[in-house]
């Protein structure tokens, strides 16, 4: 996790630099949606909280922060027989993204951008299998822990609010996702959904609050 902590000090210092001469928000993300994995889109859902800067009149930044709060389980029915197994996964992501956007009106008040994201999705895979006869219970008979880091680089586009007092930021970005486009695991019996993305598409909202 060297390149996470690493990542987090550089975009720290960025914002810390700029907060000296800049308007500064802070926001909640309520919720936004990825397909870090192959599942069908809008399966995963984000909540998490995040910084924005005003540097000038027409650019801002930021950081976000957020984790997963979907917590159910994938499951599936494999080789139909007297012994039948049952494939379980849970997939939990932690994410940090830095964003630079550029407003084509003045940003203290409502106004379109585009900018350019890079971050790191931290996943982690459990991963079960159950066989199941006719004659016996559920033996679980395979248990694994898989872990692995995308970085997504990418494009944002979006609406914003000015940050003076309560604001809003809707938007929607698609990224290449740098690591991805594999599997965690080498279980024989995962789907393709189970793999991870290489194209991450999102869809966000995010109320804040600023000064």
């Amino acid at each position: 996790m060297n390149a996470t902590w690493n990542f987090t000090l550089l975009c720290t210092g960025l914002l810390l630099t700029a907060s000296a001469k800049a308007q500064f928000g802070v926001r909640l993300l309520l919720p936004q949606t990825e397909n870090v994995t192959k599942s069908p889109y809008g399966e995963m859902y984000y909540a998490g909280l995040g910084v924005d800067l005003d540097i000038t009149e027409r650019s801002s930044c930021g950081l976000d922060f957020f984790l997963d709060v979907d917590w159910n389980y994938r499951s599936g029915r494999l080789r139909p027989s007297t012994q039948i197994r049952y494939y379980y996964e849970l997939t939990n992501v932690y994410g940090l993204q830095y964003r630079a956007q550029y407003h084509f009106t003045d940003n203290s008040k409502g106004s379109f951008y585009l900018g350019s994201t890079f971050g790191l999705r931290y996943i982690r895979q459990t991963i079960a299998e159950d066989l199941i006869s006719n004659r016996s219970a559920a033996n679980q008979s395979y248990l694994e822990q898989a872990n692995g880091v995308v970085v997504p680089v990418g494009l944002r586009l979006g609406f914003r609010g000015g940050l003076e007092d309560g604001y809003g930021d809707v938007y929607v970005g698609v990224n290449y996702a740098i690591g991805g486009d594999r599997a965690l695991s080498d279980a024989p019996f995962l789907v393709e959904d189970s793999e991870l993305s290489g194209i991450i598409f999102q869809i966000g909202f995010a109320a804040g609050f600023g000064n």
